[in-house]
């Protein structure tokens, strides 16, 4: 159920709308139209998220920008009931609103929560902080949840379970060809006339003392028979076959019986895959895409590409435990350093060091998360020429802001998922496609 926001931010005077619930409601339509840009572009939920989550965002973010321009539409004179001081709070708000009303899809509750495991500890306004924590715990839970089934182990108890709904055999009646049909058959087969010396049709037109004459008839009229008697014995019992089971419900069942246990038992080896690939690729500390050893590369650019090794591995639905294979494989790789805290853009730089086809490999692998024009994923910031300068409007850190390299390679590794849980192909591909 959606949270009601909004009544949470006037209750904890966060702003003030004078005692007038059609403000209120104005409010609340907006957060509406939000929901749909959301839901339409689940892409951009992350830097909704990082503006939603900061309460000393800058005025000019374009996100707030963007919002106000939905606030107007449904209240014109929006502006004269605040100060000019409240109006950021306001808008964060309406994104908390509508986040709260879109998180029920999958997707941008993978998006809201991937997000806000990296940006909400370091962002967190303390002031709405409890409301963020209340929205993104249910979608953790229903998150972890579906993460393992995606994830389930195959079982032996479970085909013991398995108790499929046979169809029912149909009973078939004995048919027999009755010789008075069978008889004429094969006496015209014989020779041309009955016993009665009565013409036969399509019969043999010797005698069988004309010897070959009278075999090279013999044996095709003799089989046409055969043939006739036992088609009709078989179109008996395969019409009565064929109608019983046109339409069985049981049939029916028992198929999708099958498939339904086919696709779990799939599913499962799937995920067995997965915790097995996962061990080996931490114990082997060796990167498939970039075919070296971490142990080879600076440690900026080690986290990356365990990042991006770790997220082709996992999918964008993973467990939590991944993270904490992530974690575990840096300290096995860098020792008790892994935790000590290094500054974001020496990191950043150390990412992006390799010359030529290593880099540009590396980028590749980014190049599918968005890169937003105000707040944008940390992983974007790749692309970036000069991140000191933009990284407090772009990622809301101070320059001198630090991390661990397991805290960097967790960042990296969720904005990874995120983009490839919410990457919709554009019109232009889908065409091509089809």
């Amino acid at each position: 159920m959606a949270q009601d926001i909004l009544q949470s931010f006037l209750t904890a005077r966060l702003f003030d709308l004078g005692g007038d619930d059609t403000r209120l409601q104005k409010l609340r339509d907006a957060a509406t139209d939000l929901a749909a840009v959301l839901k339409t572009t689940p892409s951009r939920v992350p830097a909704f998220v990082m503006v939603g989550v900061d309460a000393k965002v800058s005025p000019d973010e374009p996100i707030l920008k963007e919002v106000t321009l939905l606030v107007e539409k449904k209240w014109n004179s929006y502006i004269g009931a605040f100060a000019e001081s409240a109006l950021p709070v306001v808008m964060r708000g309406v994104i908390l609103e509508a986040i709260a009303k879109s998180i029920g899809s999958d997707t941008i509750a993978l998006a809201v929560s991937l997000t806000a495991r990296s940006v909400l500890p370091r962002l967190g306004s303390l002031t709405d902080e409890a409301l963020w924590r209340g929205l993104i715990d249910e979608a953790e839970t229903r998150l972890e949840q579906r993460a393992r089934l995606e994830w389930a182990l195959p079982s032996a108890t479970a085909l013991d379970k398995l108790v499929l709904n046979l169809p029912e055999i149909p009973a078939i009646e004995w048919s027999t060809v009755k010789p008075e049909w069978l008889t004429p058959q094969f006496a015209a087969a014989a020779g041309p006339t009955d016993v009665n010396g009565n013409a036969l049709p399509n019969a043999n037109t010797v005698w069988p003392n004309s010897a070959d004459p009278w075999s090279h008839q013999f044996a095709p009229l003799a089989a046409k028979a055969t043939i006739a008697a036992l088609d009709v014995v078989s179109k008996s019992h395969i019409g009565k076959i064929n109608e019983h089971l046109k339409n069985n419900d049981r049939l029916v069942d028992f198929g999708e019986q099958i498939s339904t246990a086919l696709g779990g038992f799939l599913q499962k080896a799937v995920g067995l895959e997965r915790r097995t690939s996962l061990i080996w690729w931490k114990e082997a500390l060796y990167s498939s895409h970039a075919e070296t050893s971490y142990r080879s590369l600076p440690v900026g650019n080690a986290c990356a590409w365990i990042a991006v090794d770790a997220a082709d591995i996992t999918g964008p639905f993973a467990l939590r435990m991944a993270e904490a294979v992530i974690a575990e494989a840096i300290r096995t790789l860098l020792g008790k350093s892994a935790d000590t805290t290094i500054r974001l853009t020496e990191l950043l730089r150390q990412t992006t060091s390799a010359a030529g086809a290593g880099n540009e490999k590396l980028q590749t692998q980014f190049s599918e998360v968005q890169q937003a024009e105000g707040r944008t994923q940390l992983a974007s910031l790749l692309r970036e020429p000069d991140v000191e300068a933009v990284l407090p409007t772009r990622l809301g850190l101070s320059a001198d802001a630090a991390l661990s390299p397991i805290e960097f390679a967790h960042w990296l590794y969720r904005d990874i998922q995120v983009a490839r849980a919410t990457f919709t192909p554009s019109k232009s591909r889908k065409k091509a496609a089809s």
